[in-house]
């Protein structure tokens, strides 16, 4: 009697199982770029769509766990710190793949990467229920500002500061100052997001001039897909060592001389009035 009952359950069973459809839900991510700064590279600051299809091979399914997620690698903290996610509750009348469509503006890193999934109890083929997409973010190295003595003598040496932002970690640069020659240069490695690089460099004076206003060019030089950021031109004001022997001091020199020492005074003067 057990025997012919077993067997009965067991018929029933696979009956049951013969008429459950096979149920094999997946997502998929494709993506594209909206707006770029140049065409042959996705770089911070960029916008990208990314478009997520959650294909559902079947009709009548309710409460079908969908999701996705966005994260960027912190190449301060060396994290993958969330960008975007989102969960929807989906059902369908019929066979049908449902799209989510979204854009993102690129932060300051090296990746991203893209995750979505699919979830449902009936599912069948659980192996394919998640993909993950990594969009490269292409080396940019940004020349953010320059600092530098206003008023520098011709013949020593002087130290120029140079602030950079970059996410090209691990590669060689080239950070130089000039005028219509090289004053100096230096070769570092990037090593972290943001750097102060200093460049030693002696201030020449051209001709017999005893002070000379400059316009000195900084510029960042290595593996870089973006180079519009790469210089900035700062104003310096160099002095001469003194007139060479046997030449004059030009009345305008003496002129210009004199108003830069009385600059010079006020200033120092506020700023000691500040300070009481």
């Amino acid at each position: 009697m057990f025997a012919c009952l077993l067997v009965s359950v067991l018929l029933c069973l696979q009956v049951a199982s013969a008429f459950k459809p096979f149920l094999d839900m997946y997502p998929s991510i494709i993506w594209k770029p909206v707006k770029q700064k140049i065409d042959t590279a996705i770089l911070p600051g960029d916008i990208i769509e990314i478009d997520i299809a959650y294909v559902i091979p079947a009709g009548g399914i309710k409460d079908i766990e969908a999701s996705y997620s966005v994260r960027s690698y912190n190449l301060y903290k060396d994290t993958m710190d969330l960008v975007e996610n989102k969960t929807y509750i989906l059902s369908t009348v019929e066979p049908t793949t449902i799209y989510k469509n979204f854009t993102v503006v690129v932060p300051f890193t090296n990746k991203i990467v893209v995750n979505a999934s699919i979830y449902h109890p009936l599912e069948d083929n659980g192996l394919n229920n998640q993909m993950t997409l990594k969009i490269p973010v292409f080396e940019d190295t940004e020349l953010v500002k320059v600092e530098v003595p206003p008023i520098v003598k011709a013949g020593e040496k002087t130290t120029v500061k140079v602030y950079l932002k970059s996410n090209a970690i691990g590669f060689n640069y080239r950070a130089s100052v000039a005028t219509n020659e090289i004053l100096g240069m230096t070769d570092f490695d990037i090593t972290k997001p943001e750097m102060v690089v200093e460049v030693e460099v002696t201030p020449k004076v051209s001709g017999n001039d005893y002070v000379e206003t400059q316009e000195w060019y900084v510029n960042l030089m290595g593996y870089d897909y973006y180079d519009a950021n790469n210089e900035k031109t700062v104003t310096v004001t160099v002095w001469a060592s003194g007139p060479k022997e046997g030449v004059a001091i030009p009345a305008t020199a003496i002129v210009a001389t004199t108003v830069l020492v009385v600059a010079v005074a006020v200033v120092v003067l506020v700023l000691l009035r500040k300070g009481r």
